[in-house]
This record gives C-alpha cells, structure tokens and sequence, in this order.
C-alpha cells in the first residue's frame, strides 16, 4: 500500500507544471517554441544540410539570430514586426508564406500567436536540458508553510494552492 501511495505521489509530482521562475502564461523556448520549430521549420530550416534551404538554420541561436539575405534580423528579440520569421509565418503572399504552402506544413494561428508572443518577449534562447549546469529554483511561497516536510512539498502545495485544492490529511 505504501509503495502504491509512493508511486502515484511521484506521478502526481511529474505531471505538475514548475513553478518558480517562469512566470504564469509565459512563453518558454523548450517547451513551446522549439517544438512548433521542430515540426514545422526544421524540415526545410534545420540541421539536415541536404534539406536546407535559403542557407537558414532554425536549429540553433546563431541562425534563430542571424540576419536575412534583405539584411533584416530573422528575430529581432522584443520586436515581432521587425522580425523575418513573424513576417513569413503571417504572410498572406503564396510566394512568401513559411512553410510554404506545398510542403504540407501549416502553423496553426494558436501557433503562430506564441511565436509572435515569444519574440515580442525577448526571444530567450535556451540550450538543450542536458548541456546546461543544473539550477536549483527557489521555493514558492505558499499558505500553509506548516504543512511542508521537505522541500518538494513546496512545490506540491504551491501547485495545490493554485488549483485551490488542499492536501489529503496525512495516511494513518
């Protein structure tokens, strides 16, 4: 019995969100951005250098940051319509629009909106998880400090509380 509460406390804990530095709705590049680039901009912008096209690697910061044939930034942070990559997602000229339309690639508008929202908000890059020094994130805050044991049921309760939940009392 124990081990069965055990386990599914541990799942419990994987499927809550982080809480801590991002900010509530705020864009993060692994988890939003570099999927939509994954799926949708890396077939013909990623690091298959037989599949490139226009020399424009989306794979990595320095293309994500370089600058376009025409000179203009291919994201310029914090300025979404100064930025190539907003202006082809949201062109409405078949010749322009990315991905173009026969490649079978379409964003969704959700998609093109966190994009455009990750742009506008400095466009962070960040590294893959597994070639960055771990950080340990401060605690939240939380209502009911006393409840706390140790330091991941900060982030158990922080998550409760936001859900307006409470915890179970504690087992016999």
């Amino acid at each position: 019995m124990r081990l069965f509460l055990l386990l599914s406390f541990i799942f419990a804990a994987l499927s809550i969100p982080a809480v801590g530095g991002e900010g509530a709705g705020s864009t993060d590049f692994l988890e939003d951005i570099r999927p939509i680039l994954a799926g949708k901009c890396f077939p013909c912008h990623g690091p298959d250098k037989a599949k490139r096209k226009g020399k424009l690697r989306l794979d990595t910061s320095a293309g994500i940051f370089s600058r376009g044939s025409s000179g203009s930034a291919v994201v310029a942070p914090g300025k979404a319509g100064e930025s190539l990559l907003i202006e082809k997602i949201e062109s409405t000229d078949e010749e322009e629009i990315m991905p173009p339309k026969d490649s079978g690639l379409e964003l969704a508008p959700a998609e093109v909106s966190i994009l455009r929202a990750w742009v506008n908000s400095g466009a962070e890059w960040k590294g893959h998880w597994a070639y960055r020094n771990p950080v340990r994130p401060s605690l939240p805050q939380v209502k009911d400090a006393a409840w706390i044991r140790n330091p991941v049921d900060a982030f158990v309760l922080a998550r409760l509380e936001r859900a307006k939940l409470r915890p179970a009392p504690a087992a016999g």
